[in-house]
């Protein structure tokens, strides 16, 4: 094999190494893509569904409200559920007891519609109970990862609620730049005329996650990547070894056949000579010739 087709081998192999690792890393970069987007998306559905649930707990606390011709008492479980007990008030019932319960229908519709509109004016740390933010967050988001999360308020501004704690209003609020500069960010009591804040989280560990269903796939990939470039060095290094060698198996040839025309020509000449006229009466002459036929021989 000449040197031209032998770099034309290697500059092959060469590039469809460098083209599988090139596919095998774009396959890795899309799956963190992928990775990182259900992740956003799922943080984000999450922060929706919180602040969702910080809502209702907030119109339950609410208590009682009127709709159509009864009167429902709410009340919610430590996971946000919503029960309630109804008192029926009939519209053609004029008894005393019918009578009362319209009047409470009326006052409790007066009274929900006063307290709603104080709680906008209601500052967010004052709205939101922290032990319900604290495990609304924990259940929606459902990762096995830390997170750090804050309540930030728009009159305030400034986080007002750090990690199932008060802030207080003259804290150093420089701390929590990194939250404040979080992509996950959600409105909180997105129903009223204008939300109040929002709550930002932070996962410092992130990577883990998106790299967590990666990691077997990227060692495989390494591995294999790693086998193909030692089988392609070894298969590099033995062209090369067999090349030299084929190289000195020539050049022995070439050697020995020097060796061996020399004393042929040598015997060659010794006999042609001796059958020549002027040598071949003469005894002298040879047994010289046939003594260097005799030395060439051995040679």
């Amino acid at each position: 094999m000449n040197q031209r087709a032998i770099w034309l081998i290697i500059g092959l192999m060469s590039a469809a190494v460098f083209g599988v690792l090139a596919l095998q890393l774009s396959f890795i970069n899309s799956s963190i893509r992928l990775n990182e987007e259900q992740f956003d998306r799922h943080v984000a559905a999450a922060l929706k569904q919180v602040a969702a649930k910080l809502e209702t707990v907030e119109n339950i606390q609410l208590s009682r409200f009127a709709n159509g011709y009864s009167i429902r008492q709410f009340s919610a479980d430590s996971t946000g559920n919503v029960h309630f007990q109804q008192l029926t008030v009939a519209s053609n019932d004029p008894s005393p007891m019918n009578r009362d319960a319209s009047a409470v229908l009326q006052q409790k519709n007066m009274e929900a519609a006063q307290l709603k509109q104080e709680m906008f004016s209601t500052p967010i740390e004052e709205r939101i109970n922290i032990t319900y933010l604290d495990k609304f967050l924990k259940e929606e988001l459902g990762v096995n990862l830390p997170f750090s999360y804050g309540v930030w308020s728009h009159s305030a501004g400034n986080f007002v609620i750090y990690n199932n704690h008060y802030v207080v209003t003259d804290e150093n609020q420089v701390a929590f730049s990194y939250l404040k500069n979080s992509a996950y960010q959600g409105r909180l009591f997105p129903t009223d005329i204008n939300s109040p804040g929002a709550l930002y989280v932070n996962f410092p560990t992130k990577t883990s996650v998106v790299w967590g269903r990666l990691w077997l796939t990227l060692l495989l990939s390494l591995l294999f990547v790693g086998v193909i470039l030692a089988c392609f060095a070894y298969t590099i290094s033995v062209i090369f070894r067999q090349k030299k060698v084929s190289e000195m198996k020539n050049d022995f040839i070439n050697n020995m056949t020097h060796e061996f025309k020399t004393p042929i020509a040598t015997i060659s000449l010794a006999s042609d000579s001796i059958t020549h006229p002027s040598v071949i009466g003469n005894a002298d002459k040879i047994r010289r010739f046939v003594d260097i036929i005799r030395q060439e021989n051995k040679r």
